[in-house]
């Protein structure tokens, strides 16, 4: 199965918000009997997608600060629940948990990045007792983003019940081989489950809280994910349903001048998520870091180093095609763009 929308170069600029390509595809579906699952919900710009259509919402944020933006902009909708607690396979209360000063979207039970400082104690419940708690009997979509533990708060579903008709949750295998797996482990645990998966894929990080690049869409299985990309997974129960999402998903990706992959007229304007976006890098930046230098922390406690990534996962003249290590640095990388 190959790419279905992409792959851009990094510096094309091209930039997409998953959200809003399932926002339309969903559009026709209003009103409370509809349902969200937001775990991870950060300031409440993609449940906003859906409560705008009346859905019943559900958005877990333990970041106090994060939920101080997420009450503003969805506290006052009847219709909407925003819950405190993080979402976890195992119960256990009073974890720490971490924020950052470089990007409030990094926000997470995990310390991963050298920004990383403790903010506050909060209770960890699995998704299954929390959706009871709130008597949620059905979920239409179910997104989770909680910076590498996507897999372990999908497992904390039911799944002996009703499964959500779309699942999206965000992967990093920078931050899950802290945790022993891959991106390709959460598709084949969708899979597992009956799903459907596509792969939004974005370019590495350069740097967390700052602009990033979209590369392109394909679906799984394949081979042609970068083991130093992330991005996020979007599983659909039914295929057709799912076919219909990659089609639309082309008019959505736009571009540093305001164009459209997808417009015929090329004046489709960036979209109010992208306009609040940090400032940019230079797109044409040579030399990236992506990954904290080795020994820095811990092996256990820290980012793994590109060459390790490199070393751990197949096909790796694949990825030295993409990038060459600078000499003396696990952490820098010279990208070839061409």
């Amino acid at each position: 199965r190959g790419v279905l929308v992409g792959p851009f170069k990094r510096k094309e600029g091209a930039h997409v918000e998953e959200a809003e390509v399932l926002g339309r595809l969903l559009e026709s579906r209003r009103g409370v009997e509809h349902v969200l699952i937001d775990v991870g919900a950060c300031g409440g710009t993609y449940a906003e997608q859906f409560a705008d259509l009346g859905w019943r919402c559900i958005c877990f944020e333990p970041d106090p600060a994060n939920r101080v933006i997420l009450q503003r902009k969805l506290g006052s909708r009847d219709h909407v629940t925003i819950d405190p607690r993080a979402i976890g396979s195992t119960a256990r209360s009073e974890q720490p948990f971490f924020s950052s000063a470089v990007s409030k979207g990094i926000s997470s039970l995990l310390e991963f990045h050298d920004s990383h400082v403790q903010s506050c104690l909060v209770e960890v419940v699995p998704l299954a007792k929390a959706l009871a708690d709130a008597n949620f009997d059905r979920v239409d979509l179910l997104k989770t983003d909680v910076e590498g533990l996507d897999l372990d708060a999908l497992m904390s579903f039911d799944w002996s019940g009703p499964a959500p008709e779309i699942v999206e949750c965000e992967f990093e295998d920078r931050k899950t081989r802290l945790l022993g797996h891959t991106w390709r482990d959460v598709c084949q645990f969708l899979v597992g489950k009956g799903y459907s998966v596509w792969v939004s894929e974005w370019h590495p990080i350069v740097q967390y809280g700052r602009r990033h690049q979209w590369k392109q869409l394909v679906e799984f299985p394949t081979d042609m994910v970068s083991p130093l990309g992330w991005g996020n997974l979007i599983a659909f129960q039914n295929r057709e349903l799912g076919m219909q999402f990659a089609s639309l998903f082309r008019e959505f990706v736009v571009f540093p001048d305001g164009g459209a992959e997808g417009a015929s007229d090329g004046t489709r304007k960036t979209s109010s998520v992208e306009a609040g976006v940090a400032e940019s890098l230079p797109v044409d930046t040579e030399v990236e870091t992506l990954s904290r230098p080795a020994g820095e922390r811990s092996q256990a406690g820290r980012t793994p180093g590109n060459s390790e990534l490199a070393a751990m996962q197949p096909g790796g003249d694949t990825l030295r095609e993409e990038a060459t290590a600078l000499p003396g640095a696990d952490d820098v990388w010279i990208v070839n763009r061409n």
